[in-house]
Order: C-alpha cells, then sequence, then structure tokens
C-alpha cells in the first residue's frame, strides 16, 4: 500500500496551471488483525486474542461489528493488569513527509449482556518511542464513563486526537453512560512531524471484568505530504494523429490525462485536438484515376510492391489517366498534411480495344459489385468470371452497353473477366 512519489515527464511546462491543494497519503505500515494481514504488515508482539463477527441482540452495542466490517479484532477482557501490544519499530524515509500519523479504530463493547462495558476503571493507552523502544511516551488514554459503564460501536462520532508534543499524557473518555454514538472515541490519532527518523507504538489496554471489552481495529501509520494539483489546457492541431505520454489520439475531440507532477501530485491536462485527415479516396474510371478530394493539392506516384514509390513528373491534377499498366496512387494535401492513397492496379491498357471494340470496367479494385461498359456490337456475348486458378466462378451474356457483374460473396482476391470471342479482352479484377 506504498504509493511511491513520480517524476512529472510531458507538460509540466506548459503555461496557464491552475493549482489546487492535494494531500498525498502513503501507508508505510497496517494491522489489521486478520488471518492473512494487509500490506505492508505492522508486525507485533504480545497476546493474540482475536474475535471477529457481528455482537447479537443481547450484548451492547447490539448488532454491532466486533472488527471492521465484521472482520476480525484484538481484543481485551478479564484482565486487571492490562495486555500490551509492541509494534515494531518503523524506519521513516525523510525528507518525503510533512507528517507522519498514527491511528486505529476502537470500540467499547460488552459481549455478555447488554449492560456493563468499560467504566472509569477501564482504559486504553497509547504510547509512541522514537527510539526503537528504549523509552516511550503514553501521550493517549482513554476511559469508559466516570460514573458508570458505557458501550460504544466503531462507528462513534467521538475522536482522541493528539500531536506528539508535549510529551505528556491526554486523557479522553465520554460524558455519560450507557450507549454513547456521539463522544464514544471511535477514533484514535496520534501525529508526529515528517522528520521523525522512527517510530514504535505501544497500545495497553485493561479490562477488569468479563463485561468490560476493548475492541482494536485497523492500526495504520501512513506519511502525508501536501502539494498542489494543477491543471492545464493545451489546444493541438496535428496531422492524421497525435502522441502525447505515450496516448496516441487519431481522432478530433476533447481528451483529458492525469500526469504526476514533480512533488508527485496531480497535473490533470486537458487536451483540445484537432486532427486533419486528407480526403485520400480514389474512384476507377476506365484508365482514369480520380481523387476524391476536392480543392487539395495532388501528386500521383507509381507504386512498387503495393507501395507508393516515385512521383510520376508533371502528374499534379485532380485525374489520371494511364498509358502504362502498372501500380498507382496520389499523395493528397489538404490543411497543411499530406496522406497517400492505397495502390490502384491496372493492367487492361491496350487489351481495351479488340477489332476495334472499346471496353471500360470500373471500380478496381472491386467491393461487390463493378460496372463493365461495351459498344453496341458487344450486346450478346457471353462472358466469364474466372479465378486465379482458373475455375469459372460466375457467368452471363452481355445485355445492354452498361451492364452489372456481381462479385458479391467471392473470396478476396484476383479473377480474370472474359468475354466470348474475345480472348485477347481478357480483364484482371482485384475484388477487397
Amino acid at each position: 500500500m506504498k504509493h511511491f512519489l513520480r517524476t512529472c515527464t510531458v507538460f509540466c511546462f506548459l503555461m496557464g496551471w491552475e493549482a489546487t491543494a492535494q494531500l498525498q497519503v502513503d501507508t508505510l505500515a497496517i494491522q489489521d488483525f486478520e488471518v492473512t494481514p494487509a500490506a505492508p504488515a505492522w508486525n507485533f508482539t504480545g497476546p493474540v486474542v482475536y474475535r471477529s463477527g457481528v455482537s447479537t441482540a443481547n450484548n451492547a452495542p447490539p448488532n454491532s461489528p466486533i472488527g471492521i466490517n465484521g472482520s476480525r479484532a484484538w481484543e481485551t477482557t478479564t484482565n486487571s493488569s492490562g495486555l500490551t501490544l509492541d509494534f515494531d519499530n518503523i524506519t521513516i524515509p525523510q525528507n518525503v513527509y510533512d507528517s507522519v500519523r498514527v491511528s486505529f479504530r476502537l470500540a467499547a463493547m460488552n459481549l455478555n449482556g447488554t449492560g456493563g462495558g468499560p467504566d472509569n476503571l477501564e482504559y486504553v493507552n497509547f504510547a509512541y518511542s522514537l527510539d526503537n523502544g528504549n523509552t516511550y511516551t503514553t501521550r493517549i488514554r482513554i476511559q469508559g464513563a466516570a460514573a458508570n459503564n458505557s458501550v460504544w460501536p466503531y462507528d462513534a462520532q467521538g475522536v482522541a486526537k493528539a500531536y506528539y508534543l508535549p510529551a505528556s499524557q491526554v486523557m479522553f473518555q465520554p460524558a455519560g453512560t450507557g450507549l454513547r454514538l456521539t463522544d464514544g472515541l471511535g477514533y484514535v490519532e496520534l501525529t508526529l512531524p515528517g522528520t521523525v527518523a522512527q517510530v514504535k507504538i505501544r497500545i495497553t489496554a485493561r479490562s477488569s471484568s468479563s463485561s468490560d471489552t476493548w475492541m482494536i481495529d485497523n492500526l495504520v501509520l501512513s506519511g502525508e505530504k501536501s502539494c498542489l494539483n494543477s491543471t492545464g489546457t493545451l489546444t493541438q492541431t496535428a496531422c492524421k494523429s497525435f502522441t502525447i505520454n505515450g496516448n496516441t489520439y487519431d481522432s478530433t475531440g476533447t481528451y483529458t490525462q492525469v500526469l504526476p507532477n514533480a512533488a508527485g501530485c496531480d497535473s490533470i491536462l486537458t487536451l483540445n485536438l484537432t486532427i486533419n485527415k486528407p480526403d485520400v479516396r480514389v474512384v476507377q474510371n476506365g484508365l482514369t484515376l480520380e481523387a476524391q478530394a476536392a480543392g487539395a493539392t495532388y501528386q500521383w506516384l507509381t507504386c512498387t510492391n503495393n507501395a507508393p514509390a516515385a512521383p510520376l513528373a508533371g502528374e499534379t491534377n485532380r485525374t489520371l489517366t494511364v498509358t502504362t499498366n502498372g501500380s498507382y496512387a496520389v499523395a493528397v494535401t489538404e490543411n497543411g498534411c499530406t496522406d497517400t492513397s492505397s495502390c490502384i492496379a491496372i493492367n487492361n491498357v491496350g487489351l481495351d480495344e479488340a477489332g476495334g471494340w472499346a471496353f471500360s470496367y470500373f471500380p478496381n479494385p472491386v467491393l461487390d459489385e463493378m460496372t463493365l461498359k461495351v459498344p453496341t456490337m458487344a450486346i450478346g456475348l457471353s462472358y466469364a468470371l474466372v479465378d486465379f486458378n482458373g475455375r469459372v466462378v460466375g457467368h452471363g451474356t452481355i445485355l445492354t452497353t452498361e451492364n452489372r457483374i456481381s462479385l458479391q460473396g467471392l473470396p478476396a482476391g484476383v479473377y480474370f473477366l472474359r468475354l466470348e470471342g474475345l480472348p485477347s479482352n481478357t480483364m484482371r479484377v482485384m475484388k477487397l
């Protein structure tokens, strides 16, 4: 449960940061008296007397947790000389904390009946040592009611709180008898300066009868540091994506990051981000490729191994008419950002005419359906769609000058569209 201080890495230098107070609390040691104790466990020596669960309706207070949330707690009962727990010496990190706090939860109960409970003769002493147990100072003493018995649960509102100096005992006890929900001492706390090098705690509890029971749970040693949260706003415009503190964003929006600053406190960064992405869609119409971005800057490129390679000299218009079989892409610049389209293969240059008949087909690549345009004299011809292994996967008849040919349901890959009687007019189609 130790939370180490961290160092701010990015954007702690931004102008306009605003600061808000924050208390950083690190748990240096804890003893919750469970079978498997919480970590970092604060070990102790002394009598092991535990109880757990919830008191019955015939106990006082009735139906109250014996340990925090019904867990296990340490108790003392019928011990006129008192039981003592010595908790191990803990070394305090130096130049880290403003203060060191020791606290525990306390309940006063009678687990044998509806009456009784601690009185003026029953007490809990809370002592500290700064020299590894050579000397102890009893700083806090809690007693039962002065006139008669008193009981209270862990959530009683009374607080027994003291600073480690002066090195003298201060006493707390409820003002009245019976069930004490307001002034019962449910929380006990001792505060020391962060400059102490070590601390050891001793708790002694006295209960003189079987009806006088002290329950102690959740002893915690914590280091506390006052620090300032800071907030800041960054407005950023980027191309395609933007990375900050290991997080990458590819959409316009407002994002929040919580960063540790140099003092180990939170720096909250609000990022107002605008992402510019050029439209790199391209539509193929026969041997003509057209970029869909209007009013942009264009540079057409050849592709090698399906990756953009060399620019085509002078080809800076929105459209490109292909004169050589190959693969082509376009680099589009919009709003100061440049992106490049996917490569489109053109392999029917010189094959679009056979015997004076001109053909065109688009789009290519195709998703589900393509258009085949033919001259009037081609109406009535049969066509076949053949996969890369030579198997016919579709066929039909040319019925008009503009025909829809479906590739829906076919796996992605390369196909060939062949027209009957025109073997030279085999068209290569890329299915997405």
